[in-house]
């Protein structure tokens, strides 16, 4: 028997008829067709869905009746709003479960409060994020979803809360708005960080506007190393600490105190103040400022007497005085026979760099604005208050002890451009400390060795230079957290057993010797026989180093020396007091 293609009323009368008349239209189908004694018709409902179905007999074409779709929603209860109106995360926070038996379904839809939200979805997932609740004040909010078939919608809906997040606290442990400290403090900044409704994401800190970083975990603390090798927090001045804590939500707060490190009551310059003659053998000396400011000198670094031989032991003995009508000097440093001091201000000739002695008294630069200097065997370099750095020497004396004729330029020489904050020389070596806090350092014409390998970008608050005229160069300096590191010859024994990381305020390089002074106010040497050697006492403010022995200054002025004694040395004023202290 030839059977006909079944017949969609669905189809075909969807366009033309509302639902309700369809409804009775099945309904009168049913009874036209009970009467004719043929075909049967049912129809059913429930839950607010409604379904008909048309069986024809053989005779007929069925007709299919089109069923509503099913929906459930579900949403998170409650969402919190930061202060930018983002809602905590949640990727799934409506989520709309649809079915349709006839898989006619044609979009979805959301509405918050009755307001369409978004544009429809035409296929799964039927999710929404937490960012369609963006704009929303407090309070709870009316969810609803409507499913849309061929010719039907059905809806459902909930409801969501919408609080406000609470901001993160942040408090201070160690520290006080507008607080002091005296310079050489250790200066901790800890951070007590909460969040009353959730939990801390990050904890950030800025001085002076630069951050210096970020921590996610407690301890939120940044201990006084960790800040002098960021941001050198141990120089003198005003700092303002700002702190940024966001917690979980995305929110932050942020609040901000300042403190003062105290400038030094006395007039002490590490480094400057006192310099012994330095890394030349002979008759050794050197120079100090007295309490008057004016200089004093001993043995090879006073004013020589033109029959003064230069070499052989005790010849030049005897306490000397420097040139004349010095006035006060600010900076001094020895070389081999002979000195250089900074005046207070200039001279006659506009130079405020006075120098004597037969190597370095020619060629000394008539700068007005010198602010330190340091001497090599027979050359000084000097550095300006535009950073600008200079170096010169003019004779030389060769192995037997002679002198030759003027050797101008055979001494270290800057490298072009330098722009340097702090400077320091060897027999064949000098150093100088940039203006962003790196060092360099170069050769002069004497050394068989190569410039020490060194980091390139360590950051350092002073260097020290030693080694003799053609070996056993090496570095010293003090990195930003006050550690102690040292580079050059493996075999001198001046670095071999040196304590690496040693936290110390002064340093000083010989030959064959370092000798550094600790925070503490402890003192230590390393090589020839003063290898480990603690010198005894914890009161000491800065050291400098010569050939093989060094010169401690005590917090009163007074000088403790230590290490080979010559005779010269004996002339040091046993009362002799440092200017500052």
């Amino acid at each position: 028997m030839n059977q006909r293609a079944p017949y969609s009323l669905k189809a075909h009368l969807k366009p033309y008829i509302k639902p309700s008349v369809f409804a009775l239209l099945v309904m009168s189908l049913h009874a036209c067709v009970a009467n004719n004694g043929g075909d049967k018709v049912s129809t059913s409902s429930s839950n607010n869905t409604a379904s008909s179905s048309v069986v024809a007999s053989s005779s007929s074409a069925p007709i299919i009746i089109n069923e509503p779709p099913t929906i459930s929603v579900s949403a998170v209860s409650s969402l919190k709003i930061n202060r930018a109106g983002v809602i905590s995360t949640n990727n799934r926070a409506i989520v709309a479960t649809v079915a349709d038996a006839d898989s006619n379904i044609k979009k979805v839809e959301l509405s918050i409060n009755n307001t369409p939200v978004g544009a429809a979805l035409t296929a799964p997932p039927y999710e929404w994020s937490e960012t369609v609740f963006a704009g929303l004040p407090n309070g709870e909010h009316t969810i609803k979803v409507t499913v849309f078939d061929i010719d039907t919608n059905v809806s459902a809906q909930t409801t969501v809360s919408l609080t406000a997040n609470q901001l993160p606290t942040i408090s201070f442990n160690n520290l006080t708005h507008q607080q002091s400290f005296d310079i050489g403090s250790s200066v901790d900044i800890r951070i007590n960080a909460d969040d009353p409704d959730g939990s801390i994401a990050s904890v950030e800190l800025f001085l002076n506007n630069n951050s210096l970083g970020e921590k996610d975990q407690p301890p939120y603390a940044w201990l006084a190393s960790d800040l002098m090798e960021l941001a050198s927090i141990d120089d003198a001045g005003d700092y303002h600490v700002k702190v940024k804590a966001i917690d979980n939500d995305n929110d932050h707060v942020i609040k901000n105190i300042s403190f003062t490190i105290n400038a030094p009551t006395k007039a002490l310059q590490l480094g400057e103040v006192f310099s012994p003659d330095v890394f030349a053998p002979g008759p050794h000396g050197g120079c100090y400022i007295k309490t008057d400011q004016t200089a004093q000198c001993w043995g090879s670094a006073y004013v020589l007497p033109r029959d003064c031989s230069p070499h052989g032991e005790g010849v030049c003995t005897g306490r000397g005085i420097a040139p004349n009508n010095l006035g006060k000097v600010t900076a001094l440093s020895g070389v081999h026979t002979g000195a250089c001091a900074v005046l207070d201000t200039p001279r006659n000739n506009g130079s405020n760099l006075r120098c004597w002695g037969p190597e370095v008294s020619l060629k000394t630069p008539t700068w007005n604005d010198t602010i330190t200097v340091s001497g090599g065997d027979r050359h000084a370099c000097a550095l300006r208050l535009n950073g600008d750095v200079a170096c010169w020497g003019t004779t030389h004396i060769d192995e037997k002890n002679n002198y030759s004729a003027d050797w101008a330029g055979k001494f270290p020489q800057p490298p072009a451009n330098l722009k340097a904050k702090a400077i320091a020389s060897s027999d064949n070596l000098a150093c100088a400390i940039k203006e962003d806090d790196t060092f360099i350092c170069w050769n002069g014409p004497y050394s068989t060795d190569p410039v020490p390998t060194m980091p390139d970008n360590l950051k350092v608050k002073d260097i020290a230079v030693g080694g003799e005229r053609r070996t056993r160069d090496h570095v010293c300096v003090i990195k930003m957290n006050n550690a102690l590191k040292c580079w050059g010859d493996a075999n001198n024994s001046a670095i071999k057993n040196y304590t690496a990381g040693l936290k110390v305020k002064s340093i000083g390089a010989g030959d064959q010797i370092t000798c550094a002074v600790g925070i503490d106010g402890t003192a230590q040497c390393w090589g020839l026989d003063m290898d480990g050697v603690t010198i005894p006492g914890n009161n000491f403010a800065e050291v400098g180093v010569n050939k093989d022995r060094a010169f401690f200054v005590k917090e009163d002025g007074s000088i403790t020396r230590a290490g080979k004694a010559y005779k010269a040395e004996k002339e040091l004023p046993a009362n002799a007091k440092v200017y500052g202290y």
